[in-house]
């Protein structure tokens, strides 16, 4: 190295240097003058450096070391603040609703009210109206620091004009609301249900899963142990690519609300989450192996931080996402002693059901700690494949045997939930799918729910009321459908036709 670096004087290799306080000249070769001058050969200041060097970037890896947990904790914290303050807007939206039928109501009342004050008027009520005025008026005169006398003659005046002013805004504030609330039901207007076929087209391979995007642009189908992804416009389906990875068949299909991916879970007990690289290339971006056996149901919550699975183990298992962005086990909720068809996360994410083999649901719910704890279990004698919240205290279960579904409802003083009702279906006969989960459509208060060869559309009325729209019979209770976010097409696949149809709301 020091035959390389040459003195700027003499242009012969540097051999020393000066490692002292304020010197002016630090680089030495054999030509230069070193008289009073404290020297370090060249080798051993390369030495000092080195060691310098190593203990510098050692102070960095130490400090480094220490800081990231730090960050890693607030990032944790932060995720933490995330998941509380979206709950605390759900929870603000579902208030907020209930609270603007009454605030209607008030203002009416208030208005009723003015119109009266004038006929209803006595001693009290004048003088809490000249006081009130009385202020106004100081307000008002306060450029020339002179207040005066208030006669009757004025109060009324005065009073008068205040009294059409506030029926004024009263009424403004009245009409605006009554714009709001007609916007958000053009907006959200719940619709006749009546579903019709009006397309398909072939998939020969079992189909067992189907779910579309919140778009409504794409489609992905389970076509054995692969996955075909579908461009759905004009009422079409045009297959765009398929995916492998998976040993045995798809059983299970969900998408993220609000990012380009989706879940797939198979019997290979495997869980797959996929990604779109680039428009209409989507790869496998992790695999989820801690499940035993086959995958029956996938849920992505609102926030895209955690999966739910269940399976055939017996076991439900909870995934959240680390810093890295990857999903990591967090829980497994061990209770059932059978088989776990299917799950469901009600609306706040604070309660999560099971429905099992061993012919119980089972109620678990979040602690303060952040773990699933068990509830309530609910025995019945008969199991069930389908379980769906319908609202935050209510949710809806698929018998099995007979086709009937039962209702139940959160009792708030006896903090469990108790059979509200049975809706009897169609269909008699045992089904023999377990898989298909029943999905609830909050904006049009309908739920989707498959039993043996028909796919029933119940709506959620006022009062826990239901009401069975439409059933739609297939030639095979191999049958297995989804809905767009919209409500205005079925997805569905059965093994006698073997082709996705699409049916759509007239």
């Amino acid at each position: 190295m020091g035959s390389t670096i040459l003195c700027p004087y003499h242009q012969k290799p540097i051999t020393q240097l000066n490692l002292q306080k304020n010197q002016e000249k630090r680089i030495f070769c054999n030509d230069c003058d070193t008289e009073n001058q404290t020297l370090t050969n060249f080798e051993e200041a390369m030495k000092l450096w080195q060691s310098l060097e190593s203990k510098t970037i050692q102070k960095f890896l130490n400090f480094k070391n220490s800081k990231v947990p730090q960050l890693d904790h607030l990032l944790k914290q932060f995720q933490q603040y995330r998941e509380q303050a979206l709950k605390y807007m759900n929870s603000l939206i579902e208030t907020t609703e209930d609270y603007k039928h009454q605030f209607i109501k008030a203002i009416e009342r208030e208005i009723n009210y003015v119109k009266q004050l004038r006929e209803e008027m006595d001693l009290r009520k004048l003088k809490e109206i000249s006081q009130i005025l009385s202020e106004k008026l100081i307000e008002e005169d306060n450029d020339n620091n002179h207040v005066g006398n208030l006669n009757l003659e004025r109060i009324l005046t005065k009073e008068k004009e205040l009294l059409q002013e506030i029926k004024k805004n009263s009424l403004t504030i009245h009409v605006e609301i009554k714009k709001i609330v007609q916007q958000n039901h053009q907006e959200v207007k719940i619709r006749p249900i009546n579903f019709e076929q009006i397309n398909s087209i072939k998939q020969q391979l079992d189909c067992y899963a189907l779910a579309i995007n919140k778009p409504g642009n794409i489609v992905v189908s389970g076509s054995g142990k692969d996955i075909i992804i579908w461009k759905f416009d004009q009422d079409q389906l045009t297959q765009l690519q398929t995916l492998t990875g998976h040993n045995y068949n798809v059983n299970c299909l969900t998408f993220s609300q609000n990012l380009q991916l989706f879940v797939s879970g198979a019997c290979d007990s495997q869980i797959m989450i996929w990604k779109e690289q680039s428009k209409n290339n989507w790869k496998c971006d992790q695999i989820l192996n801690d499940h035993t056996n086959s995958i029956c149901c996938l849920i992505i919550n609102q926030t895209d931080d955690f999966i739910y699975s269940c399976s055939l183990d017996n076991s439900i298992k909870v995934w959240v996402k680390n810093i890295d962005n990857k999903f990591e086990l967090y829980q497994s909720l061990i209770g059932h002693s059978g088989s776990v068809y299917c799950i469901s996360l009600n609306p706040k994410e604070t309660q999560l059901i099971s429905s099992s083999r061993d012919k119980s649901i089972i109620v678990w719910d979040l602690g303060e700690d952040k773990l699933w704890k068990k509830l309530q279990i609910i025995q019945n004698d008969d199991y069930g494949y389908r379980i769906i919240f319908v609202s935050n205290v209510a949710f809806f279960w698929q018998r099995y045997g007979n086709g009937v579904a039962q209702v139940y409802l959160f009792d708030k003083t006896l903090l469990n939930y108790k059979l509200l009702k049975k809706i009897n279906m169609k269909e008699q006969q045992a089904d023999g799918y377990y898989l298909c989960p029943s999905i609830f459509h909050k904006k049009q208060h309908i739920i989707l729910s498959k039993h043996a060869k028909n796919l029933y559309i119940v709506r959620k009325l006022q009062n826990n009321k239901f009401s069975l729209l439409q059933t739609i019979e297939f030639p095979s209770s191999s049958l297995f459908a989804t809905i767009s976010i919209n409500a205005d097409y079925l997805i569905v696949w059965n093994d006698k036709t073997k082709d996705i149809q699409i049916w759509k709301n007239k």
